[in-house]
């Protein structure tokens, strides 16, 4: 079995753990084989039998396997236990934090995964990680938030992604003018940009209620000029 697995030869692997399993009561024996035998059903791509084999014999060994599993089957409430396990057991290691934020987020553990991708930008501050926490505040309809996490960042952005989220988050976050700013910044760069549309037109309806008119005249008139719009009409 050593020698199978030592040799990536899985399916052999798989074939002699189930002869070690069948052949003794053993019971470090067995918690080896079966150890081993997961680990080939891993590399052999049959994840479900490969995490409820670890899942029978749950070591600090395998913890890691287990997590990145659980992650990969979208059992994603386990997964973030177990990496919050990981992390507990390696407080340095910032490889973990990514995932455990992303495992957080879909089992909609929401403080967990602000904490974790904010503790990854004080580690390692990119644009990538800026902008899934920024996603995440919106989502929560925690725009000032997003708004003060998007202001390290180059305003307007080089990046046209980047330009339409910190223009909607300024809408959103109610920073109107700021907002119309950064619209007038994409559109000189992406005439017609359909996705921003209807933002700038609610954009649009908030200046005008705020008082600013010319802004908002300013706004519909655009719109209009790229094709008739009822809306901004």
């Amino acid at each position: 079995l050593r020698w199978a697995m030592a040799a990536a030869d899985w399916d052999t692997a798989v074939l002699l753990a189930d002869r070690v399993l069948a052949a003794t009561d053993n019971v470090a024996v067995r918690h080896e084989a079966m150890n081993e035998k997961a680990q080939a059903l891993r590399s052999l791509e049959h994840l479900d039998e490969a995490l409820a084999l670890f899942e029978q014999v749950p070591t600090p060994e395998n913890l890691a396997a287990r997590a990145e599993l659980s992650l990969q089957l979208e059992r994603y409430t386990a997964a973030a236990r177990l990496f919050g396990e990981r992390r507990a057991a390696d407080p340095a290691n910032a490889d973990l934090l990514r995932p455990s934020a992303y495992a957080f987020e879909r089992a909609r553990q929401f403080e967990n995964a602000i904490a974790a991708y904010r503790t990854l930008l004080d580690r390692e501050d990119t644009v990538e990680t800026r902008l899934l926490l920024v996603t995440l505040l919106n989502s929560l309809k925690r725009h000032a938030e997003a708004w003060e996490t998007l202001a390290p960042l180059p305003r307007p952005a080089d990046d046209l992604g980047v330009l339409r989220l910190q223009a909607s988050t300024a809408f959103w976050a109610g920073r109107l003018r700021k907002a119309d700013d950064l619209f007038s910044s994409l559109r000189t760069r992406r005439p017609g940009d359909a996705a921003s549309r209807r933002i700038e037109s609610d954009l649009g309806h908030a200046l005008s209620a705020s008082g600013d008119l010319a802004r908002a005249e300013r706004i519909y008139r655009r719109l209009l000029a790229e094709g008739d719009d009822a809306v901004s009409r």
